[in-house]
């Protein structure tokens, strides 16, 4: 919650400068949406559509809706140049925008989520030969990796791509105290390096997969917390001191109950590998997660009822992509479809868990009751 108001707060001031200097130019910004959407769709260039959308975004899940009017205009660039090999490429770096944004919270994180995208496919349009080098494994060269922890993060594609992150925003970190004094921070991260090492037992090698995980969730948790420091430091002028005294801090209780603990998988399946519409959505939100893991729990928890369950699940999951709007354009779901999924498995939660212990003859007109919370959904 902190780090959204942060954001809040930096949107805030960059929407005041932005419609300074736009008043200045004698430009302005569309006043609706659809406006916006319509000048976004015939601005004749990426690069002017993409100038458009970097004055007058909104700063909320809307962008998630305009970003991809942008990007469709820049790939009409991009495609032609790329091979297969550099559109893959490309195609990994937009996804580490929505994986940058994994466990953040609130409507923002969307946002920033869609305007890296642009900003990535304004990049690739720009400077496509970048993409043709290969994607790196790691933030290091795997072929010097000495530690354990090093060789670990370079034998799992997963580990890599949180590596990475973490490596990009902790430059940008760095970045942002340029010309103050950065030593608690650096003193700070290489303390985190050694304490995970140990939290995660990193004594012996091949990892476990439960090592890999921990030090994923790790990583994730790092790099989200360090993220939002990131955001702080630039509104509020904050020493590095503070920023480290920011991640350290104890979440409050709204904070707490929305993120999933280290251990925690992040979904029931795997988020490297979705294979659906409703999967893409599940793995964008940490607390959509933590509920198909839930699930996923309750579901095999009562072997009695397997047939039953399993016949209700395929419906249940038919009803969900008829009532859901689950399109996502680069890994992000806007807000509508995140509210909707987590109204949806929080009611199928609470189903399972009455359905299950009650009659036999009753349980299968019980499980087949699709509905969603309305006044949740409302909510979201």
């Amino acid at each position: 919650m902190k780090r959204v108001l942060t954001i809040v707060a930096v949107l805030l001031s960059l929407d005041v400068t932005l419609r300074s200097q736009t008043a200045t130019s004698g430009d302005s910004c569309p006043h609706t949406g659809e406006e916006l959407a319509r000048q976004l769709e015939t601005a004749k260039t990426c690069d002017s559509a993409a100038s458009l959308l970097e004055r007058c975004a909104w700063g909320s899940s809307a962008d998630a809706s305009f970003a991809p009017i942008v990007i469709t205009k820049c790939e009409k660039t991009i495609l032609p140049k790329l091979s297969h090999s550099g559109f893959d490429h490309y195609a990994e770096e937009m996804q580490l925008c929505a994986y940058r944004e994994a466990r953040a919270q609130g409507t923002m994180s969307i946002s920033a989520a869609a305007l890296c995208q642009v900003e990535t496919a304004v990049e690739a349009a720009k400077y496509p030969s970048r993409y043709e080098r290969p994607m790196p494994r790691a933030s290091f060269d795997c072929g010097q990796a000495k530690s354990r922890m090093e060789k670990a993060i370079c034998s799992d594609r997963a580990l890599g791509k949180a590596d990475i992150m973490l490596s990009r925003i902790y430059q940008q970190t760095l970045h942002a105290f340029a010309g103050t004094d950065t030593a608690p921070l650096v003193a700070d991260q290489r303390q985190w390096l050694k304490d995970i090492q140990k939290s995660c037992g990193f004594s012996s090698l091949p990892a476990e997969k439960a090592q890999l995980s921990c030090l994923r969730a790790s990583m994730e948790v790092r790099f989200t917390a360090m993220d939002g420091c990131f955001a702080a430091a630039a509104e509020e002028n904050w020493a590095s001191s503070r920023c480290v005294e920011a991640m350290h801090e104890k979440p409050d209780d709204e904070d707490a109950a929305a993120s999933p603990s280290l251990a925690t998988p992040r979904a029931s399946f795997d988020c490297e590998a979705p294979t659906t519409a409703l999967q893409i959505v599940i793995c964008a939100d940490a607390r959509l997660g933590q509920l198909d893991v839930a699930l996923d729990k309750l579901r095999k928890a009562n072997p009695d009822a397997t047939g039953d369950l399993d016949a209700s699940q395929e419906k249940w999951l038919h009803f969900i992509s008829r009532t859901c709007p689950l399109g996502a354009v680069g890994g992000i779901p806007d807000l509508y479809a995140r509210g909707c999924v987590r109204s949806a498995l929080e009611t199928r939660v609470r189903q399972l868990t009455s359905c299950v212990t009650g009659p036999s003859d009753q349980r299968v007109p019980c499980l087949n009751d699709f509905h969603l919370s309305l006044d949740e959904l409302d909510q979201r």
